[in-house]
């Protein structure tokens, strides 16, 4: 992808690479993160049924995705998960590999 930024007259083109995380790494990388020890996570674990999975996990996970994925999540937009599968929507199954 390339972006063209006018900076005080001048074009700059800026070139990136759109970031991919494979799946696998995003449940390790998640549960680390996390801190969860002794739990695997996966598209269909349900976050509710974790008992580590409290508001401090929730924030920590609005942390990893602005790390990660720079995307700005709510807490409101996070209260509405309640599976990895639907935090991957949430922040764009287009991201995953």
């Amino acid at each position: 992808m390339v972006l063209v930024l006018a900076i005080h007259g001048e074009l700059q083109l800026l070139s990136f690479k759109i970031y991919k995380m494979k799946k696998d790494i995003f449940y390790k990388e998640l549960a680390e993160y996390l801190e969860f020890e002794n739990i695997e996570l996966k598209e269909d674990t349900n976050l509710n049924s974790i008992s580590e999975y409290d508001s401090l996990a929730q924030m920590s996970i609005i942390a990893f995705i602005d790390e990660k994925f720079n995307i700005k999540l709510s807490a409101e937009q996070l209260r509405k998960i309640t599976t990895i599968k639907s935090l991957m929507k949430l922040i764009g199954i287009n991201n995953f590999e």
